[in-house]
């Protein structure tokens, strides 16, 4: 929609979010009384290494400037790649919170030469 020199656009943004397929993680090993007595490397490259994501939005284009606002939704878990971590016959996801999908939102402003 045009009005005058302003513009109001309406967007959705699709997207796919790719991690390096690999996850290293340091297990202290403590002493009875807390003290760390050894470092054990836990690794995996089975983790969830990919999410998707979607931006909806209003943009308003006046001039060189344009103010954008809208929803996000993503699939995106910043455990992904831990979960499948073992340890001891332990998968770390047992002690991790359940996975959700994140919901947001979100406002820029540019400037356009």
């Amino acid at each position: 929609m045009k009005i005058a020199d302003a513009q109001l656009r309406l967007f959705a943004e699709p997207g796919f979010i790719m991690h390096i397929p690999y996850c290293n993680v340091g297990v202290s090993l403590l002493d009875a009384h807390g003290l760390e007595r050894d470092v054990q490397n836990v690794s995996t490259s089975k983790g969830n290494w990919y999410a998707f994501d979607c931006k909806a939005g209003l943009s308003l284009f006046i001039d060189n400037v344009s103010i954008s606002a809208g929803y996000q939704y993503s699939t995106l878990d910043v455990l992904g790649m831990r979960r499948e971590l073992v340890y001891n016959n332990k998968l770390f996801n047992d002690f991790y919170s359940k996975r959700k999908v994140q919901h947001g939102g979100f406002v820029t402003i540019g400037y356009h030469f």
